[in-house]
This record gives structure tokens, C-alpha cells and sequence, in this order.
């Protein structure tokens, strides 16, 4: 019997390890199947390549990007005929919802992905009190989310040679937030780089990493990283390109940009290496003119609809906030690694390999204890 229950324990174990690789391959197809490919978004002056590159010039053009097409007339559709504005210069996407947002000068709002329309938020950014005193937000150039907090972050550019500064959105109102940085403080100064007090859009990383571009006017543009609580810069290198305007953090951890109208290398979307700077892998744009902004997400993602209870004329301002219809089923999809999984549907879903695994180390549990019993 001895021998038997020998014989028995091995088959268990031999069972019980093939279940648990079953479930580890199981795991691993899933992630890989489930990754879901990147798509990117950008607000551009001069919709449709009219106009002469200036805000005023014609009407800004929102775009959807293929990051993985490298041919310009192919990688970049024109949604609707344009945003209904004429000086948005920096975008993101909320993490919780999908949301667009852009900002108008001074006014943050939603852009439709759909139609391409910007919606006014109730309130302008206004002005905000701290250690240079009271500052307008009334040309901020950047805005990102903290993907781990929800935190709306917002770069204003400062009249002079001041640095610029930082602050916090309410992504609701619209409004600044009062204090954010301690009692009566609403921004903090930037320390900029050796002659370079300008930046240009932010984004944050999922390790809570803030990137921005640094640079004079457009040109010597640097990639940085800011404290978001103090304001200190940190040089990372040069991008070796100019006219860096848009930032974003893909959800696979990439980190792109955008270039405008300055840059000798032309209206693109590039790869910046968040260890030396660099860009590199330019996709030529040519929808529109100046590529002021950018941001990423995961192909696939629910795609808001226009809600009947919201205006989306141009020059309104939301009144509300109902949520917008989904596309597609709202079922929050994990993250691992930065990249969105749906492990409920479509790709992503492998329940027959993990319920043939899990099917393995049962059952193998149940013999092993069957030789061990005898």
C-alpha cells in the first residue's frame, strides 16, 4: 500500500503542477491578449491646415492619432470641423472616466471625442494668491492628472520673466483650488532651468513621476520633472527638437509628445525617453498646424457620447454634470502595469484555460491526500 500511495502521491503532484502552470499560462495569455494597443488625441490650431499657425488664424482641430502608423496619410483622423475655440494648448484624459479635457486660455472644458466639440466648465481659473503674490490663470499652457489621486494639475504662464507656476483645478467647476499648497497658498513657483522660465504642458506618470517641457520661447526645449508639492525642477536632458507643446503619458507607460509650428522637424508626434530626454520616432501630422497638445489612452475605452442635457455649443458653459451615455458596456477594467485589461469580454477573456487549471490542481490536491490517507 506503501508503494501505491507513492505512486498516488506523484500523480497528484504531477497533476497539481501542470494546473498550476495551465493557470500561469492562462494568466500570462490573458494579459497579453488583453492589452489593449494605444490611441492618441491632440487639439491643433489652424483646423484642416487653413490659417497661418496663430491662434487666431482659424478654428482648433481635434485629431485622433495611430501611434503605430507612421505614414501621414494614413495615421490621423480629423474629428467634426472643429472645437470652437481658437487658443486651447493643452489636454488630458481623467483617468477614472475617460474624459477629454482641454483648456481655453483661462477656461478648462470637456472636448467631445465624438464631435470634436469643447464645453465650457461653470468657472474661469481666476486669480490665486501666493509667495510672488497674486497671480492670473489666465494662459495656462498645461494641465495633467495624477492617475493615483484624481489631482487636476495646471501650469499658468506668468506676464515678465517670472517663473511660471503651479496649481490644482477643480475638474467639476472649472475653478482654481483655494489653498492647495497650504493656508493661503493657491500655486507654487516652478524653479525653472538657467534661462528657461517657461514650460510647456505637464504629465503625470503612474509612479507620480511629473514630466514637463522646459524651454526658451519654443526653442532649447528640455525634458523636466517638478515636484507637484514644491515647485523644485529637475533637469532630465534635452529633447533635441523644438517647439515641444504636448505631453502625455500613454497607458503603457510611454511617454509622447508633440511638436508646433516652431519646430524645424515639423508638426509630429514623438517618443521622448524619460531617462535622457531624447525624442525620437517622429510620425509626421499634417490635419492641421500647430499640434499644441496631447493625450493617450487605451484603444477601446468607452467613447462618451453628446448628452442631450448638456450644451455642446462651442461658447457654452456646462451647467451640469450628468454622466455621458457609454459606447460600450461602463465595466471598469483593471489595470496592471499601466496597461487596461477587461477581464469580463472580448480578448482579455480565458475562462476555459483557468477553469481547466484550477480543474488540474484540484484535483490533484484530492489525490494527494488520497495516497497520503492510505
Amino acid at each position: 500500500m506503501a508503494s501505491l500511495g507513492f505512486r498516488r502521491l506523484r500523480t497528484g503532484s504531477s497533476l497539481s503542477l501542470a494546473g498550476i502552470l495551465v493557470v500561469l499560462l492562462a494568466l500570462w495569455m490573458g494579459h497579453a491578449a488583453a492589452a489593449v494597443s494605444v490611441v492618441c488625441y491632440s487639439v491643433a490650431d489652424d483646423g484642416n491646415g487653413s490659417g497661418s499657425g496663430q491662434d487666431s488664424g482659424a478654428e482648433d482641430l481635434l485629431t485622433r492619432i495611430d501611434p503605430a502608423d507612421h505614414d501621414p496619410a494614413t495615421n490621423e483622423d480629423s474629428i467634426g470641423s472643429g472645437t470652437g475655440t481658437f487658443n486651447v494648448e493643452a489636454s488630458t484624459f481623467d483617468p477614472g472616466t475617460d474624459d477629454l479635457f482641454a483648456v481655453d486660455a483661462d477656461q478648462l472644458g470637456r472636448v467631445n471625442i465624438t464631435t470634436g466639440v469643447f464645453t465650457a466648465k461653470p468657472s474661469s481659473f481666476g486669480s490665486g494668491s501666493g509667495s510672488a503674490g497674486t497671480i492670473a490663470f489666465s494662459d495656462v499652457d498645461s494641465i495633467t492628472f495624477d492617475p493615483s489621486t484624481g489631482i487636476l494639475y495646471g501650469g499658468a504662464r506668468v506676464v515678465g520673466e517670472d517663473p511660471d507656476v503651479l496649481f490644482q483645478i477643480d475638474p467639476a467647476t472649472g475653478a482654481h483650488v483655494d489653498s492647495a499648497f497650504g493656508p493661503g497658498e493657491d500655486y507654487v513657483q516652478v524653479t525653472p532651468l538657467a534661462n528657461e522660465s517657461r514650460l510647456d504642458d505637464l504629465a503625470m506618470d503612474f509612479d507620480g513621476t511629473l514630466y514637463a517641457i522646459s524651454n526658451i520661447g519654443g526653442h532649447e526645449d528640455h525634458l523636466v520633472t517638478i515636484d507637484p508639492e514644491t515647485g523644485a525642477l529637475s533637469d532630465v536632458g534635452p529633447t533635441n527638437v523644438n517647439d515641444m507643446e504636448g505631453l502625455s503619458i500613454a497607458p503603457d507607460g510611454r511617454l509622447f509628445g508633440t511638436t508646433g509650428q516652431e519646430s524645424s522637424s515639423g508638426s509630429a508626434l514623438w517618443d521622448i525617453d524619460k531617462e535622457s530626454g531624447a525624442a525620437t520616432n517622429p510620425r509626421a501630422l499634417d490635419n492641421a498646424n500647430d499640434y499644441e497638445s496631447v493625450a493617450c489612452l487605451a484603444e477601446g475605452s468607452p467613447e462618451p457620447s453628446p448628452s442631450p442635457s448638456v450644451s455642446v455649443i462651442p461658447t457654452g458653459t456646462e451647467t451640469s454634470e450628468p454622466p455621458e451615455a457609454p459606447s460600450v458596456s461602463p465595466t471598469v477594467s483593471a489595470t496592471v502595469g499601466g496597461v487596461k485589461v477587461i477581464p469580463e469580454t472580448g480578448s482579455g477573456a480565458v475562462p476555459v484555460l483557468f477553469v481547466i487549471g484550477l480543474a488540474f490542481v484540484v484535483g490533484g490536491i484530492a489525490v494527494i491526500r488520497l495516497g497520503e490517507s492510505r
